[in-house]
Protein backbone atom coordinates (compact mmCIF):
# COMPACT_ATOMS: atom_id res chain seq x y z
CA UNK A 1 0.00 0.00 0.00
CA UNK A 2 1.80 3.24 -1.45
CA UNK A 3 1.56 6.28 1.14
CA UNK A 4 0.12 9.59 0.22
CA UNK A 5 2.59 12.20 0.36
CA UNK A 6 1.73 16.13 -0.27
CA UNK A 7 4.45 17.77 -3.00
CA UNK A 8 3.21 20.88 -2.44
CA UNK A 9 1.47 22.52 0.67
CA UNK A 10 -1.36 24.88 -0.43
CA UNK A 11 -0.95 28.28 0.67
CA UNK A 12 -4.07 29.03 3.14
CA UNK A 13 -6.79 31.12 2.20
CA UNK A 14 -7.39 33.95 4.54
CA UNK A 15 -9.37 36.39 2.50
CA UNK A 16 -9.72 39.60 4.12
CA UNK A 17 -8.40 38.00 7.33
CA UNK A 18 -4.67 37.56 5.53
CA UNK A 19 -4.92 41.33 5.01
CA UNK A 20 -5.78 41.92 8.59
CA UNK A 21 -3.26 39.78 9.98
CA UNK A 22 -0.12 41.10 7.62
CA UNK A 23 -1.32 44.75 8.79
CA UNK A 24 -0.89 43.50 12.83
CA UNK A 25 2.42 41.74 11.92
CA UNK A 26 3.53 45.01 10.15
CA UNK A 27 2.47 46.89 13.38
CA UNK A 28 3.74 44.56 15.64
CA UNK A 29 7.71 44.53 13.38
CA UNK A 30 7.85 47.83 15.06
CA UNK A 31 7.77 46.70 18.83
CA UNK A 32 10.50 45.20 20.74
CA UNK A 33 10.49 41.46 20.09
CA UNK A 34 8.82 40.57 23.34
CA UNK A 35 6.07 42.51 22.80
CA UNK A 36 5.13 41.21 19.42
CA UNK A 37 2.35 39.04 19.18
CA UNK A 38 2.96 35.06 18.37
CA UNK A 39 1.00 33.02 15.66
CA UNK A 40 -1.41 31.77 18.63
CA UNK A 41 -2.18 35.02 19.58
CA UNK A 42 -2.88 36.52 16.41
CA UNK A 43 -4.75 33.26 15.83
CA UNK A 44 -6.58 33.64 18.98
CA UNK A 45 -7.56 37.11 18.05
CA UNK A 46 -8.57 36.38 14.29
CA UNK A 47 -10.96 34.08 15.54
CA UNK A 48 -12.45 36.93 17.67
CA UNK A 49 -12.92 38.06 14.63
CA UNK A 50 -14.62 35.65 12.49
CA UNK A 51 -11.97 33.80 10.97
CA UNK A 52 -13.24 29.93 10.49
CA UNK A 53 -9.85 28.41 9.70
CA UNK A 54 -7.50 26.75 11.36
CA UNK A 55 -4.50 27.68 13.55
CA UNK A 56 -2.00 25.79 10.75
CA UNK A 57 -2.92 27.93 8.31
CA UNK A 58 -2.53 31.51 10.06
CA UNK A 59 1.02 29.68 12.00
CA UNK A 60 2.33 29.28 7.85
CA UNK A 61 1.23 33.09 7.06
CA UNK A 62 3.11 34.09 9.55
CA UNK A 63 6.11 32.06 9.44
CA UNK A 64 6.19 32.91 5.58
CA UNK A 65 5.94 36.98 5.84
CA UNK A 66 8.52 36.85 8.71
CA UNK A 67 10.65 34.99 6.55
CA UNK A 68 9.91 37.56 3.56
CA UNK A 69 10.87 40.50 6.10
CA UNK A 70 14.08 38.96 7.06
CA UNK A 71 15.26 38.90 3.72
CA UNK A 72 14.70 42.43 3.13
CA UNK A 73 17.49 44.86 2.99
CA UNK A 74 18.47 46.02 6.57
CA UNK A 75 19.21 49.78 7.14
CA UNK A 76 21.63 51.60 9.21
CA UNK A 77 21.94 54.90 10.60
CA UNK A 78 24.96 56.97 10.82
CA UNK A 79 24.85 60.41 12.57
CA UNK A 80 25.11 63.36 9.13
CA UNK A 81 25.45 65.72 12.53
CA UNK A 82 29.44 66.27 13.14
CA UNK A 83 29.20 68.76 15.90
CA UNK A 84 30.59 66.49 18.47
CA UNK A 85 33.29 65.22 15.70
CA UNK A 86 35.51 68.23 14.96
CA UNK A 87 38.31 65.98 13.92
CA UNK A 88 38.80 62.52 12.15
CA UNK A 89 39.95 60.68 15.35
CA UNK A 90 37.16 61.75 17.36
CA UNK A 91 34.82 59.92 14.29
CA UNK A 92 37.02 57.56 14.11
CA UNK A 93 37.15 56.45 18.11
CA UNK A 94 33.29 56.70 18.00
CA UNK A 95 33.15 54.06 15.49
CA UNK A 96 35.51 51.44 18.02
CA UNK A 97 38.52 51.89 14.64
CA UNK A 98 41.19 52.93 17.01
CA UNK A 99 42.56 51.72 19.88
CA UNK A 100 41.63 52.83 23.60
CA UNK A 101 43.82 54.72 26.45
CA UNK A 102 42.44 56.39 29.43
CA UNK A 103 45.20 58.30 31.29
CA UNK A 104 44.94 60.47 33.96
CA UNK A 105 48.14 61.75 35.32
CA UNK A 106 50.21 59.93 32.72
CA UNK A 107 48.45 56.52 34.57
CA UNK A 108 46.23 54.13 32.70
CA UNK A 109 42.86 53.82 34.11
CA UNK A 110 41.35 51.52 32.14
CA UNK A 111 41.24 50.30 28.47
CA UNK A 112 38.27 48.74 26.23
CA UNK A 113 35.84 49.91 24.26
CA UNK A 114 33.23 47.98 26.02
CA UNK A 115 31.58 51.18 26.71
CA UNK A 116 32.64 53.73 24.38
CA UNK A 117 31.27 54.73 20.70
CA UNK A 118 29.28 52.69 18.69
CA UNK A 119 29.70 48.68 18.68
CA UNK A 120 27.16 48.54 15.64
CA UNK A 121 29.86 50.98 13.51
CA UNK A 122 32.59 48.59 14.77
CA UNK A 123 30.96 45.84 13.33
CA UNK A 124 29.82 47.67 10.07
CA UNK A 125 33.23 48.66 9.08
CA UNK A 126 34.53 45.63 10.24
CA UNK A 127 32.90 44.02 7.53
CA UNK A 128 33.23 47.21 5.27
CA UNK A 129 37.24 46.19 5.54
CA UNK A 130 36.56 42.22 4.94
CA UNK A 131 34.33 43.56 1.57
CA UNK A 132 36.91 45.72 0.45
CA UNK A 133 39.73 44.20 1.15
CA UNK A 134 38.49 40.92 -1.05
CA UNK A 135 36.96 43.41 -4.04
CA UNK A 136 39.34 46.81 -4.55
CA UNK A 137 43.01 46.52 -5.09
CA UNK A 138 43.97 49.93 -3.33
CA UNK A 139 42.56 48.30 -0.10
CA UNK A 140 44.15 44.69 -0.69
CA UNK A 141 47.67 45.73 -0.92
CA UNK A 142 47.16 47.92 2.24
CA UNK A 143 45.77 45.35 4.03
CA UNK A 144 48.92 43.27 2.52
CA UNK A 145 50.74 46.02 4.13
CA UNK A 146 49.21 45.50 7.62
CA UNK A 147 49.50 41.75 7.51
CA UNK A 148 52.94 41.86 6.55
CA UNK A 149 53.78 43.86 9.91
CA UNK A 150 51.55 42.68 12.09
CA UNK A 151 48.76 40.31 11.65
CA UNK A 152 45.64 39.74 9.93
CA UNK A 153 43.60 41.15 12.58
CA UNK A 154 45.62 44.09 12.99
CA UNK A 155 45.35 44.32 9.61
CA UNK A 156 42.14 44.48 9.35
CA UNK A 157 41.04 46.99 12.05
CA UNK A 158 43.66 48.91 10.79
CA UNK A 159 41.72 48.97 7.11
CA UNK A 160 38.45 49.45 8.82
CA UNK A 161 39.87 52.51 10.18
CA UNK A 162 41.06 53.94 6.96
CA UNK A 163 37.14 53.45 5.92
CA UNK A 164 35.89 55.11 9.07
CA UNK A 165 38.23 58.29 8.12
CA UNK A 166 36.81 57.83 4.12
CA UNK A 167 33.72 58.00 5.36
CA UNK A 168 34.13 61.01 7.58
CA UNK A 169 35.53 62.94 4.61
CA UNK A 170 32.64 61.69 2.57
CA UNK A 171 30.18 63.16 5.09
CA UNK A 172 32.07 66.40 6.03
CA UNK A 173 32.32 67.44 2.58
CA UNK A 174 29.24 65.80 1.32
CA UNK A 175 30.66 64.13 -1.68
CA UNK A 176 30.87 61.05 -3.23
CA UNK A 177 33.28 58.34 -2.93
CA UNK A 178 36.45 58.43 -4.97
CA UNK A 179 39.73 56.58 -4.93
CA UNK A 180 41.64 59.44 -4.14
CA UNK A 181 39.93 59.76 -0.26
CA UNK A 182 42.20 56.90 0.56
CA UNK A 183 45.09 58.89 0.09
CA UNK A 184 43.66 60.43 3.68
Amino acid sequence: MSQYRRIVQRRPVLGAFGDQLQKGLAEDQKLLKRLRRSAVVSFEQLQREGHAGGYDSVRRFVQDWRRRQSQLPAEAFIPLVFASFAHVGNFASYCRCVSTQRLSDGKSKGSGNRKNGNRYLRWAFTAAAQMARRFNSRFRSYYDRKAAQTNSILATRALSNKLARVCYYIMRDQVEFREELTAH
